[in-house]
């Protein structure tokens, strides 16, 4: 092709190049359009592959989501549910703390009996 045939201008030069192209794409040997079909078939089942991997991952990330959202909601329901009962076993606790220096002086032990009978009785209802 000699260089002095390519059109210059915009339309021209398109369907120059178009019939280039095309005159390419016909002019195929058998085994290049069989190669050419091939690759086609596996590009095609690479996308649906490929497709399928993403919906998977996005599943994955919906349930990995939900399962902590599970963990975390149970966690402050498990902690509403027996929040009375650390605050009666915190305040025995601290009772028994305030008593504790009290009966180094010999008073107050009959307190710190009764306190100790309260934590037991608070331990049971756990």
């Amino acid at each position: 092709m000699d260089v002095g045939s390519i059109p210059t201008e915009g339309t021209n030069r398109f369907l120059f190049y178009f019939s280039q192209f095309s005159a390419r794409l016909f002019s195929m040997t058998p085994e290049e359009r069989s190669l050419l079909e091939r690759t086609a078939a596996l590009v095609a089942e690479n996308n649906v592959i490929l497709r399928k991997m993403r919906r998977s991952s996005r599943w994955q990330m919906v349930f990995q989501i939900g399962y902590w959202v599970l963990i975390i909601a149970l966690t402050f329901g498990a902690f509403y549910f027996i929040q009375p009962y650390i605050d009666s076993l915190t305040g025995a606790l601290g009772d028994l703390e305030g008593s504790g220096t009290s009966t180094s002086n010999g008073t107050g032990t009959g307190q710190s009996q009764s306190y100790a009978q309260e934590l037991q009785q608070a331990l049971k209802q756990l």
